[in-house]
């Protein structure tokens, strides 16, 4: 006999897994409110709220996935919903893993009625065990070779653990669902349910066809879960990560930094296109210092496909957390980039009066002035900038 249990999905989800965390406490709290002494679920809930053939409805389908038996059967169905869970709702997003996890669960209802429910017309059935297998189906079309670490204990004395890529985990658990079924093992398990919920959502996947993760890109994921860093990664590793998705804005910085201190033009062009394509984002979520150090580190001409008023933003935003320095090059970039552009005159106004009163450097601030008023004597800034020149030049004349 060989028992195997996952403890750990090295695949870290996309995005915080809101969705999933939610179901958990959701069922835990149900099971606390329905259970005796937290032990086994209460008989009148069962009877009310579980679902059997004589009580077949959409309602009593969908309440019985949100009830336990025991306290065992909870923690083993929550964690198989973490383990699967988290990088489900990453790649499809929250309201794609409902629907996953709501049909699975609903399907695997209707397949264990349809053979055992049958048979048996008076026995309830419980457990969001139906779900939680579409969810390992979904997982298995997605991340087929993620690795996920394993207990394993055999013939009660061998024991271990290892790790297993998930395509051998998920049908290690579907075969046993299969054979137990066909067998007609009266073990108290709904494998009909799991095998509905698998089917379910395994054929969802197919309909929608979200992306797949290749071996190579599931081996990145593994090593970032264990170094718990992007910036810890290889360039190398980073590209094959943005290669599958480039929707993760840390992932995208920690690339952009990277590759544009290269000596290496397609990298550089690769990371200011990729700062182009995510540019609103960037400007709110990035750290401002880290996006401006990405920028300048590529020659002005790679920089030139950036919108001037993106810059011109970063570097506003750059003055509000006191990265001065930071925030005059982003300014004088914009100068060099397109000395008579529309946002040139704003960047050359805003780079004088920050040498002038957070640097006190009057003669690059009177430079800066007299050159916007040369580029743009019928500029927005005219009147400010004359005035400040005329004050600076009358400071130094008096000194």
């Amino acid at each position: 006999m060989l028992i195997a249990l996952p403890y750990r999905s090295k695949n870290p989800p996309e995005r915080f897994p809101y969705v999933t965390i939610g179901l958990i406490a959701i069922n835990t709290l149900v099971y606390i409110a329905t259970s005796s002494d937290l032990l086994v679920i209460r008989e009148p809930i069962v009877e009310q709220w579980a679902v059997s053939h004589n009580t077949l409805s959409p309602v009593r389908l969908l309440t019985a996935m949100f009830l336990h038996g025991s306290l065992l059967h909870l923690a083993g169905n929550m964690l198989f919903l973490w383990i699967f869970g988290a990088a489900v709702e990453g790649r499809l997003r929250p309201a794609g893993f409902l629907v996953v996890y709501m049909v699975s669960g609903l399907a695997g209802g209707l397949l264990h009625d349809g053979v055992q429910g049958i048979l048996n017309p008076d026995l309830y059935s419980l457990g969001a065990s139906g779900a939680i297998m579409g969810l390992a189906g979904a997982y298995l079309y997605m991340f087929p070779y993620a690795e996920i670490c394993m207990f394993w204990w055999a013939f009660f004395f061998w024991f271990g653990v290892m790790l297993w890529r998930a395509w051998w985990v998920v049908l290690f658990y579907v075969g046993t669902d299969f054979i137990m079924a066909i067998l007609s093992a009266s073990d108290g398990v709904g494998h009909f349910a799991h095998l509905g919920g698998f089917g379910a959502a395994l054929l969802l996947m197919f309909i929608l066809r979200p992306r797949r993760d290749s071996e190579r890109v599931s081996d990145v994921q593994a090593e970032r879960a264990q170094v718990k860093d992007y910036s810890l990664l290889s360039l190398e590793d980073l590209e094959t990560l943005l290669d599958g998705s480039a929707d993760d804005m840390k992932l995208v910085m920690a690339y952009c930094g990277r590759a544009s201190a290269e000596y290496d033009v397609g990298r550089q062009e690769r990371a200011i296109a990729l700062i182009h394509e995510h540019a609103l984002r960037l400007i709110d979520d990035a750290d401002p210092q880290d996006l401006a150090e990405a920028i300048l580190n590529v020659p002005p001409s790679a920089s030139a496909r950036l919108p001037a008023v993106f810059l011109l933003r970063l570097a506003s935003r750059l003055e509000r957390v006191h990265c001065n320095d930071f925030a005059a090059r982003v300014y004088r970039r914009i100068y060099d980039t397109d000395p008579r552009g529309a946002e040139t005159e704003a960047a050359l106004f805003r780079l004088a009066r920050l040498m002038e009163r957070a640097f006190n450097n009057a003669e690059y601030a009177k430079l800066t002035y007299a050159e916007a008023l040369r580029l743009f004597p019928n500029g927005e800034f005219v009147t400010e900038a004359s005035a400040s020149l005329r004050r600076l030049s009358g400071e130094a004349t008096l000194s």
